[in-house]
């Protein structure tokens, strides 16, 4: 049996095998020092920017809603059944309610339709839920403009439209509506593309995968508590990882919140409901194309798109809807702007037969 020739010791290798290999070892230095120069030079850059983008985002907030909700891990933040908070600074008789069902509201609603009744789920913001006695807010007043109708206000502060649409699907679904109305304003859009509330509390994020909705971000993190930053303890590693890989923060494609509102209303369609969506005009309005975008998502998926921004106008002299009486000085509306929304739908809905007093 043959044994390998031993290979040559160091000395008896060529002069230029020993230079390829000193130029192989030199070249390999040399990109490790670039490599390290390069990856000192990108957390330089991230933690400047990192430091920029905590400035902007602050802290973690307490927000008004806090008495009257508790942590979620599919929806960040949801109401606690039975709670009853007194809000003074809205007003003397503002009581925010949340019934056994978990909405907004003085009585419990059960699953089936009361007999001889129609009924209508509202799905909100805090527009919907109301910064006004229960009796004031829209979907309230909406009730009292129908004949023989029963009116759910599913509206809870700060949701986007990403919420609305999965607690719809979660607690909604189960109680039989004949119409479902999601009224929204354009920053119910924006909260869409966000991963994290100003209140510190995580959030549900869609995202399109191959064309599809895929919902990440769920479990929702824990809440950041109050004063702390909303960046989050890992926040600059996960910023400074998406830099390094893709050069950027990661973005959501500008279509998602638009999707949301078309599955919304597929689901309210595959269960014989008709869905309603209603704008809401605010004086925080910033972007426009926002409205347009709903205006041609509702029609792609043949959803009726009802903007009460017209209605507003109608009700103020000269058509300055807003320099009327319509907002308080939070910017939500006052019972007369809600008013004006419960005419509106009101309206919509007596043009489909249903009896208006």
């Amino acid at each position: 049996m043959s044994t390998p020739a031993p290979s040559p010791p160091p000395e008896a290798r060529s002069p230029l095998a020993r230079r390829a290999a000193r130029a192989v070892i030199l070249l390999v230095d040399l990109a490790l020092l670039l490599g390290a120069a390069w990856f000192l030079w990108e957390v330089r850059e991230a933690w400047g920017a990192w430091r920029q983008r905590v400035a902007q985002v602050g802290v973690a907030q307490v927000v008004g809603e806090d008495p009257i909700n508790q942590d979620d891990p599919l929806l960040g933040w949801k109401h606690a059944p039975g709670r009853s908070v007194p809000m003074e600074g809205f007003g003397p008789d503002v009581v925010w309610t949340i019934n056994a069902n978990g909405f907004r509201g003085e009585r419990d609603h059960t699953l089936a339709r009361p007999a001889g009744q129609r009924r209508v789920v509202a799905l909100g913001d805090s527009f919907t839920f109301g910064n006004v006695a229960t009796a004031d807010t829209w979907p309230a007043l909406l009730e009292a403009r129908l004949q023989d109708v029963e009116v759910v206000n599913m509206g809870a502060s700060a949701y986007g439209v990403d919420q609305m649409f999965l607690w719809y699907r979660e607690d909604g679904l189960a109680f039989e509506a004949d119409v479902v109305v999601m009224a929204i304003i354009d920053a119910d859009l924006r909260r869409a593309r966000q991963d994290r509330w100003m209140s510190g509390h995580g959030r549900p994020l869609f995202q399109l995968v191959d064309g599809e909705l895929v919902l990440t971000n769920v479990p929702v993190p824990p809440r950041i508590p109050p004063d702390r930053p909303l960046t989050g303890s890992w926040g600059f590693a996960r910023f400074l990882a998406t830099r390094l890989v893709r050069g950027e923060e990661q973005l959501q494609d500008p279509s998602v919140p638009y999707r949301i509102v078309q599955a919304w209303g597929e689901l309210v369609q595959a269960h014989d409901r008709q869905p309603l969506l209603v704008w809401l005009p605010h004086l925080r309005e910033s972007e426009p194309a926002l409205k347009a975008g709903t205006a041609r998502a509702c029609e792609e998926a043949g959803i009726p798109f009802l903007d009460a921004t017209p209605a507003f106008a109608a009700a103020s002299p000269g058509g300055a809807w807003r320099e009327g009486p319509w907002f308080r000085d939070d910017g939500h509306y006052t019972p007369a702007g809600n008013a004006v929304v419960a005419e509106a739908v009101a309206g919509w809905l007596g043009e489909r037969g249903w009896g208006v007093r």
